[in-house]
């Protein structure tokens, strides 16, 4: 029933693939990724490279567990896409930790980007960009962490509006991700308590909302709190 209603919404809201991916040839993608293997790139470093996970690309290259030899015989055209644009300049040996992104990508959740709309503008696949937002990647490429810095930047101020985007604030809720304003530097700050961030939510959303009053505004060191929520108190809360 659950999933009967979340098709109805993509339906709703003209995103039907989501629903079932359109899918395309797997041949010349198979070819692009062995040609790549041959040059002696790992195949996890084309993944992360292409923005697609490790599976699909084993998937993509033996076949589906118990079919050995058995190939493919179509793909995501997402998947697909990622490998033919893929140059091998552009799978690069150096790496970052994934912190950063991380808070970049569960700040623009925050704000109610959902993760296919952010997949789709990354040119990557929600199965490559969800373990990222979810914190379960340890490293990135420099390429992927660039690309996300550059997304970050475009929209960290935009609130998009919708049962979609609403839904997606309220998985961000549901796990403490912080919104935009919490950083000074997502890459280097240090990490926070739950309830530390509980705290930090709630003033960044009474200032959103125009509860807090500020002068000088950076990040969100406040010269005057005219708001306190109970519910979230901070070192600085008389109650």
């Amino acid at each position: 029933m659950e999933r009967q209603r979340m098709r109805s919404r993509l339906r709703a809201y003209g995103r039907e693939d989501q629903i079932r991916p359109r899918r395309v040839d797997a041949a010349p993608a198979r070819t692009v990724l062995q040609r790549l293997l041959d040059s002696g790139f790992a195949l996890e470093r084309i993944a992360i490279a292409a923005g697609v996970p490790n599976s699909t690309l084993t998937t993509l290259r033996f076949g589906r567990r118990g079919a050995a030899g058995v190939h493919l015989k179509t793909i995501e055209a997402v998947v697909a896409e990622a490998l033919l644009r893929l140059e091998p300049q552009a799978i690069s040996t150096s790496t970052v930790p994934a912190t950063g992104t991380t808070r970049r990508l569960q700040a623009l959740v925050a704000t109610g980007q959902t993760q296919s709309t952010i997949a789709e503008l990354l040119g990557r696949s929600v199965g490559n960009v969800s373990p990222l937002v979810h914190g379960r990647r340890q490293i990135v490429t420099v390429g992927t962490h660039d690309a996300v810095k550059a997304l970050f930047d475009a929209l960290w101020d935009q609130r998009p509006e919708g049962p979609m985007h609403d839904a997606a604030r309220r998985l961000a809720e549901r796990h403490g991700w912080l919104p935009p304003l919490a950083w000074d530097d997502p890459d280097t700050d240090p990490d926070t308590s739950r309830r530390e961030r509980r705290a930090d939510i709630a003033v960044i959303r009474r200032l959103e909302a125009g509860h807090v009053s500020t002068l000088g505004l950076y990040r969100y060191e406040f010269a005057v709190i005219t708001w306190c929520g109970h519910c979230a108190r901070c070192a600085h809360c008389p109650h």
